[in-house]
């Protein structure tokens, strides 16, 4: 092997050529397993440019490398330093003269249609058959968001199979109006939009921002154009690329989305489908659903409620007077009854007036805004999609109380209260179930109130079996369960007859009344003498409230959310929290493990 060229072109050719191949791969058919004897018209005039050689100099240089450029891919170390050294050098001319060339080239994994009865059968010899080529390459300017570098332009590529007429993309093949994604694990980007892809390292990235630091996802993107974007790259991208180089708050919600719902499908071993002919919300929408119900989470246990909010989709909803069954007046929102038109015509004046801004800016002092620079300000006109918010904007739950509207004295019509409420109801909190060593083993969402019996109805729901329940279950309001309890049927007694349920130290000695019979007999930890040792608690009473600390800053990223990415994302940063916390204990030399589930699930 004898190059014309000098070492350090030499290397740089080898490079070049190494990151090309997978583009130069896609140009000849998949039988055909030698290198080509002469480079694509764009592909020599880049390596001129690139390299300052001539057309001789690069066709001899070719047929002196090629057959070892072919037969060695580039290690994935390899290929991102290549990358990071020649990034410049795509820019300046793989992309001028209509050449096409990007430091990415995005193809389908496949080249052949995996389908086994697609392959064309041998005439003579009809028992073998063949695999069917892929065709029709369709070539598309697109966006990527990478990691190391940045926003940079690239290529993506399709092809198609014209047997059982599926295109394949990058990371998805298309049947009909359904899209079903490789499972492959060494696909490096995932597509968020026709023209544009996000590297999964970068999703990863975003994700664990988000589930660690309350990071939203128009922080998410500011962080990425402010903190991570490459000077260098950005002063030699092109000023007239079709599809920019902004990643708003919809393409990373998209990405984010997107990504765990991969990872979730991967662990399950199972092939992630969705439509294809939709909207990215409106795509994953029923996939998110499904994830969520399929989420099951199965020791003491620590419940408490956090309020992370939001609205409650046709429950307790109703924009009309309060205690009023007559429907709303066309037009308006209350019925034609003058006090409850009134309480209507009070709202609509009171929404202009300066104490209505003060609820809107105390609801919006939450504790993590969701845009770090937000001028608290929402266009009137604007039509975008919200994806998430702190609800100071959409939110107006507002009650009127006729009395408060009329002037000093008794009503005519005496003491009547009329209220109504115009706005949404949100649900009242979410619940959390926690092991004492910080492991969240369920959640569930509460519309009405955090009531004793909603609570012990969660708790049959997260333990099914007498067998799955733990020992001791602490709950602030134990006192007011065991009192509904001992009213409850003999079977729903039985059940929690063998579980303890303390209240835990700082709620008994600062929230409960000494005097209280029910709390005193009932609930005081010190009933039971397995709970401490050495005069010191055995176990950690307060481990929910320590994790509703971290539950509750996401209370502004999911206010406004639509209902299956609200419950996904929940689910989602608690998976990822838990996985941690599992790290960390046995990191610390507790032996954390996992119950087979026959054990908790049959039946005592």
């Amino acid at each position: 092997m004898h190059s014309p060229l000098s070492l350090d072109a030499t290397i740089c050719f080898i490079e070049l050529l190494g990151l090309l191949k997978p583009y130069l791969l896609s140009l000849q058919s998949p039988a055909i397993v030698d290198p080509p004897n002469t480079l694509p018209w764009n592909v020599a005039a880049f390596l001129c440019d690139a390299l300052v050689i001539s057309e001789d100099q690069l066709h001899q240089a070719w047929l002196a490398l090629q057959n070892h450029i072919w037969e060695h891919d580039l290690l994935d170390t390899d290929a991102l330093a290549a990358r990071t050294k020649h990034i410049g050098t795509f820019l300046k001319y793989g992309l001028v003269q209509n050449r096409e060339i990007g430091i990415y080239s995005l193809e389908p994994p496949m080249r052949t249609c995996p389908d086994p009865t697609c392959g064309p059968t041998m005439r003579d010899n009809p028992g073998e058959v063949l695999e069917r080529d892929l065709v029709e390459s369709s070539r598309l300017q697109v966006t990527i968001f990478t990691r190391e570098f940045g926003a940079i332009p690239a290529f993506a590529n399709s092809t198609y199979c014209r047997k059982c007429y599926t295109r394949y993309f990058h990371n998805y093949r298309v049947q009909g109006n359904i899209r079903k994604y490789h499972m492959h694990e060494n696909i490096q980007f995932i597509q968020i939009g026709t023209h544009f892809y996000v590297e999964r390292s970068l999703c990863e990235l975003f994700s664990v921002m988000m589930a660690t630091a309350w990071t939203s996802s128009t922080n998410c993107a500011r962080i990425y154009h402010e903190g991570l974007s490459n000077p260098h790259v950005s002063r030699l991208l092109p000023p007239d690329w079709r599809f920019g180089f902004e990643l708003d708050v919809k393409a990373v919600s998209n990405a984010f989305f997107l990504h765990s719902l991969l990872l979730d499908h991967s662990r399950r071993g199972t092939v992630l489908e969705l439509l294809h002919q939709a909207s990215s919300p409106a795509r994953s929408a029923s996939a998110l659903l499904l994830s969520s119900v399929t989420c099951l989470w199965l020791a003491p246990v620590k419940m408490n409620g956090t309020m992370a909010v939001q609205p409650a989709v046709g429950l307790m909803n109703k924009l009309t007077a309060q205690r009023c069954s007559e429907p709303a007046s066309t037009g308006y929102r209350t019925c034609a009854e003058p006090t409850h038109r009134w309480l209507e015509t009070y709202h609509e004046l009171a929404g202009k007036g300066m104490f209505q801004l003060k609820r809107r800016l105390q609801r919006a002092q939450t504790s993590q805004p969701n845009d770090a620079l937000s001028s608290g300000v929402t266009e009137p006109d604007s039509d975008e999609e919200t994806l998430e918010g702190d609800g100071a904007d959409s939110n107006e739950d507002i009650e009127l109380d006729v009395n408060t509207i009329v002037c000093d004295g008794k009503p005519e019509t005496g003491n009547r209260i009329v209220r109504a409420r115009f706005g949404r109801t949100m649900t009242h909190n979410e619940e959390l179930c926690v092991s004492s060593c910080g492991i969240i083993l369920g959640r569930a969402t509460f519309y009405g109130s955090e009531a004793p019996n909603a609570v012990v109805q969660f708790w049959e729901a997260l333990f099914p079996t007498k067998k799955s329940l733990p020992q001791v279950l602490w709950h602030d309001n134990n006192c007011r369960i065991m009192a509904m309890l001992r009213n409850e049927p003999q079977a729903r007694q039985d059940y929690f007859k063998d579980v303890a349920k303390p209240v835990d130290v700082f709620h008994f000695k600062c929230k409960h009344k000494e005097g209280d019979l029910d709390c005193g007999r009932d609930c005081n930890a010190l009933i039971w003498p397995e709970l401490s040792v050495n005069g010191k608690w055995r176990f950690n009473s307060s481990a929910a409230e320590q994790t509703n600390a971290w539950f509750g800053g996401f209370q502004s990223i999911v206010r406004e959310m639509p209902v299956e990415r609200y419950e996904f994302f929940l689910d989602e940063v608690i998976r990822r929290r838990n996985i941690w916390m599992v790290k960390l204990l046995a990191q610390r030399g507790c032996l954390p493990h996992s119950i087979p589930r026959e054990e908790l699930l049959g039946h005592s």
